[in-house]
């Protein structure tokens, strides 16, 4: 016999039906078909309502003669990068195979660091230190053989 106080036990799956209720009407989308097959109102599916796209044709292209000209190579040196060491190169005055030699001149890191002295008190001729010393000054890169100035490497 069931507990007065305890509710009954839950039938999973089952379809709850009071004792004058009506089980529900079918579903609505089983409604208008007639076995498997389409339902009486089927329209097929619109058309698309453009063409579709043909793929590209290219012109007819007119024959052409092409002629290649060919000029003695000449190397040109606006990228060369000049340091404080001479360098090995062709020379683009004279064509011939060179090192370069190196001088040096005054440049702008060499009048800062004599500036700079002069405002610590270094006046009285330690000033001129910087222009006595190399590494401060700017190397000039020139052709041995024809003279020609090549190149420049700026410390500042």
């Amino acid at each position: 016999m069931a507990d007065p106080g305890k509710p009954p036990p839950y039938n999973y799956g089952a379809i709850p039906t009071d004792s004058g209720n009506q089980p529900p009407p079918p579903y609505p989308a089983t409604v208008g078909f007639q076995g498997a097959g389409k339902p009486e109102n089927y329209m097929p599916p619109p058309t698309h309502p453009y063409p579709q796209p043909q793929p590209y044709q290219c012109p007819p292209q007119p024959a052409t003669t092409t002629t290649i000209i060919a000029q003695p190579a000449q190397t040109v040196f606006l990228n060369m990068v000049f340091g404080e060491s001479p360098v090995s190169m062709v020379c683009p005055h004279c064509q011939t195979h060179i090192i370069t030699c190196t001088t040096y001149q005054d440049g702008t890191l060499t009048w800062l660091a004599s500036g700079a002295l002069c405002l610590l008190g270094c006046w009285a001729g330690c000033c001129l230190i910087p222009f006595c010393l190399d590494g401060c000054k700017d190397v000039i890169h020139s052709c041995p053989n024809c003279h020609s100035r090549l190149g420049c490497f700026r410390r500042m």
